[in-house]
This record gives C-alpha cells, sequence and structure tokens, in this order.
C-alpha cells in the first residue's frame, strides 16, 4: 500500500507519513472493497506430488459497520 501511494501521490513521504494518510482515507470512507488470495501447498499422500491451492475471498464493508465476505470459487 504505501509504495503503490507514494507512486500514486507523485511526492516523496515515508512510509509512516504515507500509512497515516492511507489510514485516515480508509477511516472516513463510506464503503470500502478488497480482495485476499491464500496460497495453501498441498501434496499427495504418497508425498511425491506437490501443488499450490489458492482460496480467494472478496470483501466488502459499508458505514456503519456492515461487513461482506464472498468466497470466489
Amino acid at each position: 500500500c504505501a509504495y503503490f501511494a507514494i507512486s500514486h501521490f507523485g511526492r516523496q513521504a515515508d512510509c509512516s507519513t504515507v500509512l497515516a494518510e492511507i489510514r485516515t482515507q480508509i477511516e472516513n470512507a463510506t464503503s470500502i472493497t478488497w480482495k485476499s488470495t491464500v496460497f495453501v501447498d498441498a501434496m499427495d499422500k504418497d508425498g511425491k506430488t506437490l501443488w499450490v491451492e489458492t482460496i480467494t475471498s472478496r470483501y466488502a464493508f459499508r458505514a456503519p459497520g456492515l461487513y461482506r465476505r464472498d468466497a470466489i470459487p
């Protein structure tokens, strides 16, 4: 987030300043959405085949205090 904010706002700032600005914007937002992806290593019983499974969820918040989570298949 901090890297995006620094590059987006186009000015030099330290990370604590940028994160404080982002936190203020999030706390004052009437709504916000975000997506989370978790990567899980899975292995067969024989221990020879390894693959990665992904679990993706979409979240939404709307003031005052309404949250929603959708699992994306």
